[in-house]
């Protein structure tokens, strides 16, 4: 059980099935926490305690798709058909609250590949609807 490299398993942006993986792992797990369904003060504290967050959501609106700059704020996206994960990697509490995270369609998208999606608006998009980060593997 581990994650490999992009080295190793790179990003091919393409939908298929994922391959098995018999190369070495650059980061052995012991495991996943998943965090509670739908609470976005968890999200955060999750993400000022441990670091980025990988999180699902539903990234199927025009408003997402063809996102270039600004807060994200689509109230009629799905909290629960999440169909893209993303990095949650930082937030920002004051005047227009967001969470900042990665996407995976490189830096000519969005804000150099990163989006900011508007917080308090009852889980929009589902980003706390399945938010997990991995447990590593301590090994002596």
């Amino acid at each position: 059980n581990g994650l490999s490299s992009s080295i190793n398993y790179p990003y091919t942006a393409n939908e298929s099935f994922c391959r098995p993986n018999n190369l070495n792992s650059s980061f052995k797990l012991a495991g996943y926490k998943r965090l509670r369904i739908g609470d976005e003060y968890n999200l955060l504290t999750a993400i000022y305690k441990i670091g980025p967050i990988s999180i699902a959501m539903d990234a199927s609106r025009p408003e997402f798709l063809f996102y270039r700059s600004g807060i994200l704020d689509v109230p009629h996206c799905s909290s629960v058909n999440l169909n893209h994960e993303v990095l949650a990697v930082g937030y920002n509490l004051y005047e227009s609250p967001y969470l900042l995270s990665k996407n995976s369609f490189g830096t000519r998208w969005g804000e150099d590949g990163y989006f900011k999606i508007a917080l308090y608006r009852n889980n929009m998009c589902g980003i706390a609807t399945y938010a997990t980060y991995p447990i590593p593997l301590i090994q002596e």
